[in-house]
């Protein structure tokens, strides 16, 4: 039993990030060593870690299934990367803006979305599992990087969630450059933003569908 228990229990991972194959392997970020890491559900074992460089502390992952590719974003250094999920090997890499919390890829067009907290959605599109293209992003408001796709529609229909920002805090040792602040939840409120709200990048989204 004691055997057994250490088996059990050799390694612990936290999903938020994690993607699965649908074929038993699991996905999912290392932040703290800048890797991706792959598991097999099966045996409960740890099959493999990869280096996501150029990209640093990866937060965000999105799959392809169908083609074997891993879609990972990080925040320091600040890199979108394209990587075989059966070698580890990056297919491709792209500069992204500061703060990327969420990516989603809609298989159905072959397009990406990463958001960041500076407020931009960096648009991507697979033109073979090797080799993306870059749409111009689209600007949303500063803070904005939880989003989610509804893959069904085929719209951007990206809901992301923000609030007011005041000016960030002085200084300190243990924070030298710190961010701006959310407001006091009070005085401060909190938006759900969708392309769909704004004319100019609702017509830039029809024109990505067509394209695609």
């Amino acid at each position: 039993m004691r055997e057994q228990r250490r088996k059990e229990f050799y390694f612990c991972l936290d999903l938020g990030s994690a993607v699965a194959d649908g074929k038993g392997m699991i996905y999912d970020n290392n932040q703290d060593t800048s890797e991706g890491v792959a598991v097999d559900s099966r045996t409960l074992t740890m099959k493999a870690r990869w280096s996501v460089a150029p990209a640093g502390a990866p937060t965000a992952m999105a799959m392809d299934r169908e083609h074997r590719r891993l879609f990972i974003a990080g925040r320091d250094p600040q890199f979108f990367v394209v990587m075989d999920a059966d070698s580890g090997k990056v297919v491709q890499s792209f500069p992204i803006s500061g703060g990327v919390d969420a990516d989603a890829y809609d298989p159905s067009t072959g397009l990406l979305f990463v958001s960041t907290r500076d407020g931009m959605i960096h648009i991507f599109h697979e033109e073979s599992p090797d080799k993306f293209t870059v749409f111009d992003p689209i600007k949303t408001q500063y803070g904005v990087k939880t989003m989610a796709l509804d893959p069904k529609t085929h719209n951007l229909n990206l809901y992301l969630i923000t609030s007011d920002f005041g000016p960030p805090r002085a200084p300190a040792p243990e924070q030298p450059h710190p961010q701006p602040n959310p407001m006091d939840r009070i005085r401060g409120r909190s938006d759900c933003w969708s392309t769909g709200d704004d004319g100019s990048d609702r017509e830039k989204w029809d024109r990505l569908s067509k394209q695609c």
